[in-house]
């Protein structure tokens, strides 16, 4: 669900939108997404959409959910 809402994003940022605009109500008014995603890991919060220097990230408080972390898995 965050890839979709960034994917979102970035095509809205290639469409010279202004990143200032983009979040979640801007990208559901605009089309970009059907309807506001709702998170199915964490109940009664909402997806947080931040782009900054063409970067995009999408949060639930201050847990990223894109990009996801990279973890190296040791043996």
């Amino acid at each position: 669900t965050a890839s979709n809402i960034a994917t979102a994003a970035k095509l809205a940022l290639n469409s010279n939108v202004d990143e200032g605009k983009i979040n979640l109500s801007y990208l559901v008014d605009e089309k970009y997404l059907e309807s506001t995603p709702k998170p199915q890991s964490v109940n009664g919060k909402e997806f947080k959409v931040n782009v900054s220097n063409g970067d995009v990230t999408v949060k639930i408080d201050e847990e990223t959910f894109y990009p996801r972390e990279i973890r190296n898995v040791s043996e």
